[in-house]
């Protein structure tokens, strides 16, 4: 019950940061709304066209219109957006989901490494009618988060 009152009732939901144990082993598919939105949630989908004009440079090369990546949220800005940066699975730096890795909240696996790129951060709006549909496979576990040495 309480989790079906958060997520039809986002007026009723005045916390800043989320109490996300509720949808622990819910069973939804991929729209989680925007204002459950958190720190290590990893989203897909995200269009290629629009990373370029959020980031003005990433990615470098774009191959087709139908382009994507994933989408890594690092923090909580405030009800309206979150700070977020792209994904890719080439890397050389910095942090990155290892592959393997089994999400909180949908159990889905992560099949390849996918890095955190930090150096493209742009603030992420969390009304959907300010950004395309993402698709949620879940929240990354701190453990799954390795640094490139």
């Amino acid at each position: 019950m309480k989790f079906a009152r958060i997520i039809w009732n986002p007026q009723a939901f005045k916390a800043t940061t989320p109490d996300m144990s509720v949808l622990e082993g819910a069973v939804f598919t991929s729209r989680l709304p925007g204002y459950l939105w958190n720190r290590n949630m990893l989203f897909f989908g995200t269009p290629d066209l629009w990373l370029k004009k959020k980031t003005g440079v990433f990615p470098g090369t774009i191959r087709s219109d139908k382009g994507t990546h994933p989408v890594f949220i690092l923090s909580r800005k405030n009800n309206m957006s979150v700070k977020a940066c792209p994904c890719s699975s080439k890397g050389r730096r910095g942090k990155y989901v290892s592959r393997g890795c089994r999400l909180e909240m949908t159990g889905r696996t992560v099949d390849k490494d996918t890095y955190i790129l930090t150096e493209y951060t742009f603030n992420l709006p969390l009304n959907p009618e300010n950004r395309p549909t993402l698709e949620f496979w879940g929240r990354v576990p701190a453990h799954c988060i390795r640094e490139v040495l």
